[in-house]
């Protein structure tokens, strides 16, 4: 991901207005309040679902609103409003990080709002024990994405981030929170949509969104009725304490009526954060426009006690996820092919680089697979010229034949090592990786969870087109009690197949289906 760029604006579009934000930080570090514009829109191009209609009107609307109120940073923070969005808090079985991406995209898949289409997510994991993990993530439809994105090439401004309006929120209230207390909750308030938050300082522990109806003027009671009683029973595990309540509805003026609200008629204390700051850096009939939303687009990046959600850049394809694993872990553990290629060069000191090599496979690696267990991800490396040497790799294919030619079985740790760093690139969609190490100098063992009781077989089936591999065999494949395939698959390396062109495919070995 580039650099952030040091200006941008927060823009927040909705059926019914643009809100433009800019902040930025002083010489000193503190965080200045730069500008606030606001339009009231008719025809704007989205409709009441946050879905756009047209595309180009929108554009030449947002242009004109740039030059009437004379914006000069074209780097825009984009804000989604709308229910072409999900978010939501989830626990999986643990999972290693480089295949985290992957099944996020799957859990949001499983939504009927994304059944035609790959979303843009992003997420962060919360917490992590050994058996699983808790993740958040935002999806949005990319479909709707492109649209925007359409809309506002039209207004020639340069899209650097996606955040989504109802956790763009929360960072407003966070950055002028009332008190430094460790235990806060968070409460956003949207049109047809209520979100109810619980924090432990800046780890997530409760998102849980709620639809509501469309209140009108006559119905304001009823809808402070709607929130209290929702808030309550979110909240009840810990009722008998007062909680310190954050809210942010509509406007700030809005927030502050409601806020002003509950402390007159009810045992919930919401407050109304940063309206002080506001009122006097804003003109009065301002605060009536402004939302914490757009405030809190203008302070991405900047407020730093949540993690940031970027929707544009975290996300990607499987396909590209699993080629970004595989470019990940080869760099971590290239050292061993240009040993190879260096002892063919060295002559001399052939024996002493193989010795190496085996001390690195035997007692180097092996140490560190007691901390890798589950987690082959943290083998990570941020090596830009990868691409430049997997091309050079593949040209040194003869070199490698030849090498493998010479030290014939002693090189079985070598390709034990260069079949771990393969795995990842021949992954089923619907399995990951919990542990693959080598026990022994031409023995891979590999264990991982599926989806499904095809994945791990799948798997199995691939590692035969290895020409090194001479047998593979999966020792057990089972189903656990949260529904999820178990599976090691043991993989035998015989250098001497590596360097015989038409060596036979290996056979699969599985374990009897127990009954």
């Amino acid at each position: 991901m580039a650099a952030k760029p040091k200006q941008f604006v927060g823009l927040l579009i909705s059926p019914t207005s643009l809100e433009a934000v800019q902040c930025s930080r002083d010489e000193n570090g503190a965080i200045a309040f730069d500008f606030y514009h606001h339009l009231d829109t008719h025809e704007s191009g989205v409709d009441e679902e946050g879905d756009i209609t047209n595309p180009q009107a929108l554009g030449e609307l947002i242009a004109d609103f740039w030059r009437s109120c004379d914006i000069r940073c074209r780097n825009v923070v984009l804000g989604f409003a709308g229910k072409r969005a999900i978010a939501r808090l989830v626990s999986l079985p643990r999972i290693p990080a480089n295949q985290l991406q992957q099944v996020v995209l799957s859990e949001a898949e499983q939504y009927t709002l994304f059944r035609d289409e790959e979303p843009l997510v992003d997420y962060f994991t919360v917490d992590t024990d050994t058996d699983s993990s808790t993740v958040f993530y935002a999806a949005v439809s990319q479909k709707l994405m492109n649209a925007y994105k359409k809309a506002l090439q039209v207004a020639k401004l340069r899209l650097i981030a996606i955040d989504i309006a109802q956790y763009a929120a929360l960072r407003a209230m966070v950055h002028f929170k009332l008190s430094d207390s460790e235990v806060w909750d968070g409460v956003i308030v949207q049109s047809g949509r209520l979100v109810i938050t619980s924090w432990f300082g800046q780890k997530l522990l409760n998102w849980r969104e709620v639809s509501s109806q469309r209140w009108d003027e006559e119905g304001i009671e009823q809808r402070f009725q709607f929130i209290e009683t929702e808030i309550s029973r979110t909240l009840r595990s810990e009722s008998g304490r007062e909680r310190e309540i954050l809210v942010a509805k509509g406007s700030l003026a809005e927030t502050a009526q409601m806020s002003d609200y509950f402390q007159r008629h009810t045992d919930l204390h919401l407050q109304a954060t940063g309206i002080d700051y506001w009122c006097r850096r804003l003109p009065p009939e301002a605060l009536s426009q402004v939302t914490p939303a757009a405030l809190g687009l203008a302070l991405w990046g900047l407020e730093t006690r949540i993690p940031t959600l970027d929707l544009l850049n975290r996300s990607g394809s499987k396909q590209n996820a699993t080629l970004v694993n595989f470019q990940t872990q080869l760099e971590a553990l290239r050292f061993d092919r240009t040993a190879g290629v260096a002892a063919m060069v060295a002559g001399t000191a052939f024996v002493a680089g193989l010795t190496c090599f085996w001390y690195i496979g035997t007692h180097v690696i092996g140490h560190q697979n007691s901390l890798l267990k589950g987690d082959i991800a943290a083998l990570t490396s941020t090596n830009s010229g990868l691409s430049g040497q997997l091309t050079d790799l593949q040209s040194q294919q003869d070199v490698n034949q030849q090498i493998l030619t010479l030290i014939g079985n002693e090189a079985r740790t070598n390709l034990a090592v260069s079949l771990m760093a393969q795995v990842n690139d021949i992954m089923p969609a619907d399995a990951w990786l919990t542990s693959i190490k080598a026990p022994a100098p031409n023995t891979v063992e590999i264990k991982g969870m599926a989806n499904s009781q095809s994945g791990g077989l799948t798997l199995a089936r691939m590692l035969t087109e290895y020409q090194e591999v001479s047998q593979v065999q999966v020792k057990d494949l089972s189903l656990d009690d949260k529904g999820i395939y178990t599976y090691t698959i043991d993989v035998t390396i015989d250098p001497s197949r590596a360097a015989t062109p038409g060596a036979a495919v290996a056979a699969v070995s599985a374990p009897q289906e127990s009954p």
